[in-house]
C-alpha cells in the first residue's frame, strides 16, 4: 500500500487528508488541534467503517512525530510516523 497525506496549515488547526487514490479523491481524516506548546492531537477520531483512527502529532527538535492509533473490531494499532529535518 502507498499513501500520500496532505497537510492543510490554517490559523487554528492542522486538516489532514490522504491522497491514495489522489489528489482528486483525497479522504479528509481530521483536523489536529493544539493539546500543549508541543502536542497536537485529532480534534475528533476518523470512523472508517467500524475502525477508528486518531492521531498526535509532537514537536521535536529536529522535526515532527505522528503517532496514529487505530481500533476496531479486528485492529489494535499504533504506527509512528518520524518525520526529520536533514
Amino acid at each position: 500500500m502507498r499513501n500520500v497525506y496532505r497537510w492543510d496549515l490554517h490559523s487554528e488547526r492542522i486538516s489532514l487528508s490522504h491522497e491514495r487514490r489522489g489528489t482528486a479523491a483525497a479522504v479528509w481524516l481530521f483536523d489536529l488541534i493544539a493539546s500543549d506548546e508541543d502536542t497536537l492531537v485529532s480534534a475528533e477520531v476518523h470512523q472508517c467503517a467500524a475502525d477508528a483512527y486518531s492521531a498526535t502529532l509532537t514537536l521535536v527538535s529536529d522535526g515532527i512525530d505522528l503517532e496514529w492509533r487505530i481500533v476496531g473490531p479486528r485492529k489494535d494499532e499504533r504506527i509512528l510516523y518520524r518525520y526529520r529535518v536533514r
